[in-house]
């Protein structure tokens, strides 16, 4: 890791599902504001988002996002094509 990075927790509130989270970022990247949104999670393909941070001089986003569980309770890792 860069010794010059400076990492420092960073509290989202719970804004949908009480799905409030702290990460260690860096400091000087910019939090965005998310629009406000009904969330129907009974649509298994829905993926919703709870933060978006941005560094401040590139073209780097680091996204936190959370989907519904699936019907088994287990998270599909690929598809099978027949």
């Amino acid at each position: 890791m860069n010794p010059s990075l400076q990492l420092a927790p960073r509290t989202f509130p719970a804004r949908i599902a009480e799905l409030g989270f702290t990460a260690d970022l860096p400091a000087d990247w910019i939090s965005h504001d998310l629009p406000t949104e009904d969330v129907d999670f009974s649509d298994p393909t829905l993926l919703v988002p709870l933060a978006i941070v941005t560094a401040p001089h590139a073209a780097i986003v680091f996204a936190f996002a959370a989907r519904p569980p699936t019907t088994t309770g287990r998270f599909p890792i690929g598809r099978r094509i027949s």
